[in-house]
């Protein structure tokens, strides 16, 4: 911990310039994440998720439509199993939805909603995933997710004393290179999981080199905010308070300072929002802790190794095959070790925590809804933290052409998986073949990065903006306002460059 108080004074960090360094990463890779994204969901929890969004907006409740993943709560409606926060979240795009409707021309509204896409029935209720304006702006909120996640990448980074160049060039990699791509297309919860984590441990070293009880406060809030997020969140938990702990008492042993302040700061903002979590879920389950979540949580069905052997080497789950950048973590963790210690020790933790807990799941893979090893996306970006200080050591030409050859690899892998329509790499891959377990996991043949590149050579591509180029049944296509969209965006990408370039010319 000693070595950490240097970092802040030999980065020569300049706050304002970083954030606005953050801000036009943010900008950057939301334009970029835009270009991919769907228009409409994948799966049947993106669809739970958004009809809860739907419910809290007209009705002012979570009770939704009988579909998967919904349980009877204590009042005989059917709930969502998951937690709500991204629901409360989305809320905005929701309430701009409905204005864009009422506003906007009919063709408009259409060729925004794109075509209608109903995949499951489930007892009377069909589950439509797309075509509707509300679905196509809710789902914008994988990508806005997905891009602040980067730009508060970048900022932890400086606050590790990695120079600007180096932060810039990481979190470039990370959210063009790693599995956080592919997140950016699907409202799934993981990525608001995996922020509001980060973005408190962004807080707490904020504080430990500032003494700034109002930054302090809000660490604790968005570390609060993760249960509400998603409840298999709190495994980040006892990580965060190691490193909160640590960095109160660093900062007390050094400056000094109130502990009933430090005391209120921590507890009252996380005390409010367990209260309101605790709350919501005796009014949906009837229960303060037990629910149909918890009880699929703790379904211990998966032998431990067989978990751990697929999330660290399996071809089609394995976190180094989504993110091959990980590869470099024999030489990149232990700078993370020498720099802070106790940081090191943290992320260490948190990623032991996620493997152990998911790696003995009945449902470990969580595949069907999304490709990739999506319950523990956190351990990914949590590793890659070390990458700045890597590369902060010297691009020598063996460090240059290991970066490029699995940054590239990362990089076709994302593209691969972002284009490709995930039913359609579901229904080629026919995983069954494999036998009622999760035995396919191990097979070379049935890894969604080569299926999803063979898919969408085959045709079945997933892209909003293709779909308003070619058109659907019922709906003509619109090649010029398709083309003028990409061009809209590669514009604005340019510019958001630009700016980046010349903010980077003044921190130098």
């Amino acid at each position: 911990m000693a070595a950490s108080r240097k970092t802040v004074a030999a980065s020569g960090m300049r706050p304002r310039v970083d954030w606005q360094i953050a801000v036009a990463l943010s900008a950057g890779f939301f334009l970029y994440y835009l270009a991919f994204t769907h228009g409409k969901f994948s799966g049947t929890d993106e669809v739970s998720l958004y009809l809860t969004t739907q419910a809290l907006y007209e009705n002012g409740d979570l009770a939704i439509a009988p579909i998967r993943n919904t349980h009877p709560g204590r009042d005989g409606r059917r709930y969502f199993e998951c937690g709500v926060g991204q629901a409360v979240l989305a809320l905005p795009l929701y309430a701009a939805a409905k204005l864009a409707r009422r506003t906007l021309p009919d063709a408009w509204v259409r060729a925004l909603a794109g075509p209608r896409d109903v995949l499951k029935v489930e007892g009377e209720y069909a589950a439509v995933f797309g075509g509707e304006l509300e679905i196509f702006l809710v789902g914008l909120y994988a990508p806005m997710a997905s891009a602040l996640l980067v730009g508060i990448f970048y900022l932890l980074e400086r606050r590790l004393g990695v120079s600007a160049t180096a932060a810039l060039i990481s979190s470039a990699l990370l959210g063009a290179c790693t599995y956080a791509a592919t997140m950016s297309t699907y409202f799934l919860r993981h990525t608001s999981e995996t922020l509001t984590v980060l973005a408190a441990l962004y807080a707490f070293t904020v504080y430990r080199e500032t003494g700034d009880p109002r930054v302090l406060a809000l660490g604790s809030v968005v570390a609060s905010l993760t249960v509400l997020i998603r409840v298999p969140g709190v495994i980040a938990g006892p990580g965060l308070a190691l490193y909160l702990a640590c960095c109160v008492r660093e900062r007390l042993r050094t400056h000094g300072g109130g502990l009933a302040r430090l005391f209120a700061a921590v507890v009252l903002p996380s005390t409010a929002l367990a209260a309101m979590h605790f709350w919501l879920h005796y009014a949906r389950w009837g229960t303060w802790i037990a629910s149909p979540q918890v009880s699929t949580a703790m379904d211990r069905a998966t032998p431990l190794y067989v978990g751990l052997w697929g999330f660290l080497f399996s071809p089609v789950i394995s976190v180094f095959a989504y993110s091959p950048l990980l590869l470099l973590l024999p030489w990149t963790f232990p700078l993370l070790w020498a720099r802070c210690r106790t940081l090191g020790a943290v992320i260490f933790l948190m990623v032991t925590c996620y493997l152990l807990v998911f790696a003995g799941n009945r449902w470990w893979t969580g595949l069907w809804s999304a490709p990739g090893p999506r319950y523990v996306f956190p351990v990914g970006v949590f590793l890659m933290l070390p990458l700045g200080l890597w590369i902060d050591r010297g691009l020598t030409w063996r460090r240059l052409a290991a970066l490029s050859v699995l940054g590239f690899a990362g990089l076709c892998a994302q593209v691969a998986l972002m284009t490709a329509s995930w039913g359609a790499t579901v229904g080629l891959s026919n995983y069954g073949q494999y036998g009622p377990d999760f035995s396919f996991v191990f097979v070379p043949q049935a890894s969604p990065i080569l299926t999803s590149a063979r898919t969408a050579l085959a045709g079945y591509i997933d892209l909003w903006l293709l779909d308003l180029y070619l058109g659907w049944p019922g709906q003509p296509g619109y090649p010029a306002v398709a083309r003028g969209c990409a061009l809209g965006l590669l514009i604005a990408l340019v510019v958001v460059v630009i700016w980046l370039r010349r903010l980077m010319r003044s921190i130098a």
